[in-house]
């Protein structure tokens, strides 16, 4: 009986015991001094009912940076949905609480917080949570103005009637701007919303942009149509939300690109192929417009970049052609000016009537300029007639001041030409006549530019084992062949590319910068043998054999596996060098030394042939220098210089940026559309084959040519001026020793063709770019379609000029150089540059060759000129002899005067003996010449000077005669 009383007390205390703790919370605790107790419930706003295991968590919040705040604490609440914390006073707090029902896929409730202000006293809070559901933006913020995403980016909630959640204590902004603690743990598109409420999802992102940073403004006001439940996760493609505004924004750039071009137009500025520029931007527009309709989002968004770029590139354009059409008013009004000059100088001699009919000339030009060049009425007509003036006065002056400044000579020169041109006026015309055609073909048939924009270029044959693969790199400098670096690929976006739909595996290389010193060495710790390193590798093994079968290389152990650690591959012909087996371990030096195992050795010449996806060598670059005169060469290491191993060692350990990565996709019809898709989303450079050929896909700068057939009339033009030359060059024949007989040299001779080639250049690119300019009022008023952008800056008049003067010139010369009568024309000035070894003759080409016929009476001269040069110094001829020999051979006939004397200080012409050699070849009607003489540089000069002179007598002898 005892023992049952003892039982039923035990059992009273244990029960006294359980009410006790029941009316006094479990978590209660006795509060120390500097303490603040945080208490309170968490219900569910809908039930009034406790949330059980709910999370509560204090942050401090005394430094104002979000994320600067202090993680102090964290709680469940019980079963009452109760809590109790213990923490510090006297500092600010944030009380977080959140509930996420693992059992559902998304947030249950809205979590929901309250700030504390520094305080020592305790406080006692109630939370009261939303039901609520997850919405999953999938994909990045991509906007048409950036080649990255937005990674700076916030989505608000807001009721449509109550405002912003966040003013009811509720956390309604997500994203990553304004930086927040991530107490979720949870993605940054992870939105969560309180159901069975209306509301909209305010999103405000920013992206950088060349010097700037643009901000995105959108609103998601469909989240009623999610048909969202409690704790339901519903996944939402966010291109369906940003392909709206980037095609707004498209648009809007593109309607005012479209107001630009018609106000251009309604200026008389000829706009044929940017109207073609414009219809395609429309139609990439509205591609993308299909697409969005279609929910291809990404599809749209790659033509919707291709629309951006191409729009902004003929913005610029339209306002360039603008700006250059009001700034080249002065320069053409200028070299109108001169052309009139250059009229009135050709036609009249007396200086008054030149200056008379001068301004007749220009007015003429001028008027017929200002009705066809739209720049002269986007200037105020007082602007313009202050230009007129000036030039007219300009050009006046120097007319008078030129002839004071340069040589009488060059005077001479260009009056003699003049004449000549006037007195042939009818060849005069009509070459004129011709260049003025060829220089208004090409103004208005042809038109040369830089662009920029999506492009393809086709590098080498089809490589079938190739389709399916792209190799993806940052887009390298134009002048990555002559630089030292490669752009390396910025980690970030391997995820980027990773996500697109369709790709099976990715290969990410890393290597080292080209150096011209060794990056460390190798070495056998049991040996002294040592050698250097010039290139490291690193791959991801697996993936890297997939995808170019770099593996097959591997002629002895094993190739690299994506486990190993401090693991390289060698070339057989360096561990032959090294005395290394498999297996072996050698200390590399790269930095700091560290003991590697080789586990396989690669062949060398295979490694030596091996290509990547872009058909360049897989071997990393060195530098080389070849000469010490001029910058290093950048070429492929040697196989026996470089080192492979894992992608994790190269960049954890070593620090190697990724070169490139390589990618398999599932479609292989589908490799040009994706590399297109990451050229212009990303501004990738990719190299692809698609069966056809092997492709680089870009968005980068190309050099544009419309109507490059022009060439041909140009090259018709230079053999007319040819033919119009030569037979200018026959007439002269007459008058060749006249000219020579008054001081003419054979350079003054020449200079005559030049000048006159100079006059009928300068007028015929004159008058033919304002005929060019002309013609595009014409094709315009005649609806005449030729899709050339027109030359309305002024640099385009200096082409013209360059290009008219070039052609004849080119006839002319062309002309001297192929005409074998007139002699003097070809005996230019000479020097000796080529460095001569001692003990051997001086030999050099007479520039002039003779018709066989007349050899014999060109030798007799040439000795009759000797033998008064030895009378004119008191010498007498039997001193020495001249010889006479000759040889002929199946390859021809050659004739030599041997000039044997020693006539010492005497003269330097024959203080030595020397040659005169004619060569004939057996199908040749001419002979050439060439003088073979020995002695000191003076004496060779004075010979070979000799020679040339008499020659050039001998043939003004024969055009009198």
């Amino acid at each position: 009986m005892s023992i049952r009383n003892k039982s039923l007390t035990r059992l009273t205390f244990v029960v006294c015991f359980c009410l006790l703790l029941a009316f006094f919370p479990s978590n209660s605790r006795a509060q120390s001094s500097g303490e603040r107790i945080i208490s309170g419930r968490v219900l569910d706003d809908v039930t009034d009912q406790p949330i059980i295991n709910a999370t509560v968590s204090v942050w401090d919040t005394f430094r104002e940076l979000p994320f600067q705040w202090r993680f102090v604490e964290t709680e469940r609440t019980d079963g009452e949905g109760k809590f109790n914390l213990s923490v510090s006073d006297g500092t600010s707090y944030r009380v977080y609480v959140y509930y996420d029902d693992l059992s559902s896929p998304g947030f249950d409730f809205v979590p929901s917080f309250k700030d504390l202000t520094r305080s020592d006293e305790n406080v006692v809070l109630t939370f009261r949570l939303l039901p609520a559901a997850s919405v999953l933006f999938e994909g990045s913020l991509w906007f048409v103005e950036s080649t990255e995403p937005s990674k700076s980016f916030s989505f608000i909630i807001v009721e449509e009637e109550a405002g912003s959640v966040n003013d009811r204590g509720y956390v309604s902004s997500y994203g990553t701007s304004p930086p927040n603690i991530d107490f979720l743990n949870t993605s940054s598109n992870h939105v969560i919303v309180p159901v069975e409420k209306t509301i909209q999802i305010e999103v405000n992102a920013s992206v950088v942009v060349p010097n700037e940073r643009i901000s995105k403004y959108f609103v998601i006001d469909d989240v009623d149509s999610f048909n969202l439940s409690r704790g339901e996760l519903t996944r939402i493609d966010i291109g369906k939300y940003t392909s709206p505004v980037n095609y707004d924004a498209v648009e809007g750039r593109m309607d005012t690109t479209t107001q630009l071009l018609e106000e251009l137009d309604e200026k008389g500025f000829y706009t044929v192929a940017e109207k073609e520029d414009l219809a395609h931007i429309t139609s990439l527009l509205e591609l993308a417009g299909t697409k969005i309709d279609n929910r291809q989002y990404s599809q749209a968004y790659t033509d919707l970049r291709e629309s951006y770029v191409a729009n902004t590139v003929l913005s610029e354009r339209l306002e360039s052609s603008y700006t250059n059409a009001v700034g080249s008013v002065a320069i053409l009004t200028f070299f109108l000016a001169l052309t009139s000059i250059t009229l009135s100088i050709l036609f009249f001699e007396t200086a008054s009537v030149k200056y008379a009919t001068y301004p007749l000339f220009f007015t003429v030009l001028f008027a017929l300029f200002y009705s066809v060049y739209p720049g002269c009425r986007l200037i105020p007509p007082l602007s313009l007639l202050t230009y007129v003036f000036l030039a007219l006065g300009g050009v006046a002056f120097l007319s008078l001041l030129l002839p004071k400044i340069l040589k009488d000579k060059v005077v001479s020169t260009f009056s003699i030409s003049k004449r000549n041109l006037r007195r042939r006026k009818n060849r005069f015309i009509l070459t004129t006549v011709t260049i003025i055609l060829l220089v208004m073909s090409f103004v208005s048939l042809t038109s040369f530019s830089t662009g920029y924009g999506f492009t393809t270029k086709r590098h080498s044959p089809p490589q079938n084992h190739l389709l399916g693969r792209l190799f993806v790199q940052e887009l390298q400098p134009a002048a990555s062949t002559s630089i030292f670096t490669f752009v390396p690929l910025n980690p970030s976006s391997i995820d980027l590319i990773l996500e697109k739909p369709g790709v099976l595996l990715a290969a990410l290389k890393a290597e080292n910068q080209p150096r011209l010193g060794s990056l460390g060495s190798l070495s056998v710790p049991s040996t002294s043998q040592r050698t250097s390193v010039y290139g490291v590798i690193g791959i991801q093994p697996s993936a890297e054999a997939e995808l170019t079968g770099i593996d097959s290389l591997v002629v002895d152990g094993r190739f690299l596996r994506d486990d190993d650690e401090n693991a390289v591959l060698i070339s057989v012909d360096l561990a032959v060098n090294m005395g290394v087996e498999v297996n072996s371990t050698v200390s590399l030096q790269y930095g700091t030394a560290v003991e590697v195992t080789v586990v396989g050795f690669f062949d060398s010449n295979s490694f030596r042939l091996a290509k990547d996806i872009d058909g360049k060598d897989f071997a990393p670059s060195r530098l080389r220098i070849t000469d010490p005169e001029f910058p290093p060469v950048k070429g492929a290491c040697d196989p026996n210089e470089v080192i492979i191993m894992t992608l994790s060692d190269a960049t954890v350990f070593y620090g190697l940026p990724l070169s490139r990565v390589n990618i398999l996709i599932e479609a292989p019809d589908e490799t040009a559309s994706l590399a297109k898709e990451l050229a212009l989303e990303q501004g990738f450079s990719i190299w692809y084959s698609d069966g056809t050929g092997l492709y680089e896909a870009a968005v980068a700068s190309f050099f544009e040519e419309r109507g490059a057939f022009i060439f041909i009339p140009w090259i018709i033009v230079i053999l007319n001026v040819l033919m119009t030359m030569l037979n200018s060059i026959f007439e002269y024949r007459k008058e060749v020793s006249t000219l020579s007989a008054i001081g003419l040299n054979p350079t003054d001779i020449t200079g005559l063709f030049i000048a006159e080639a100079a006059v009928i250049g300068f007028l015929g690119g004159g008058i033919g770019y304002l005929m060019g300019i002309s013609n595009y009022k014409v094709m315009s008023m005649l609806s005449i379609i030729v899709e050339v952008r027109p030359k309305v800056s002024a640099v385009w008049s200096f082409a013209s000029i360059l290009i008219s003067i070039s052609a004849v010139l080119v006839g002319a010369l062309a002309a001297l150089k192929y005409s074998v009568d007139i002699t003097p024309s070809t005996l230019r000035r000479w020097s000796i540059e080529e460095p001569h070894e001692m003990g051997t003759p001086w030999v050099f080409d007479v520039p002039v060759r003779v018709q066989a016929d007349r050899l014999d009476s060109l030798f007799e001269y040439v000795i009759a000129r000797f033998r008064r040069h030895l009378l004119v110094r008191n010498i007498n001829e039997d001193e020495g002899q001249i010889r006479f020999s000759s040889e002929d051979s199946p390859d021809g006939s050659t004739r030599i005067i041997d000039f044997h004397y020693l006539l010492g200080n005497r003269s330097n012409v024959g203080s030595l003996p020397f040659q005169l050699v004619a060569k004939k070849g057996t199908n040749e009607g001419t002979y050439s010449f060439e003088v073979s003489c020995k002695g000191a540089e003076d004496t060779v000069k004075d010979t070979v000077s000799f020679i040339r002179m008499a020659i050039i007598e001998w043939s003004s002898d024969q055009n009198r005669s």
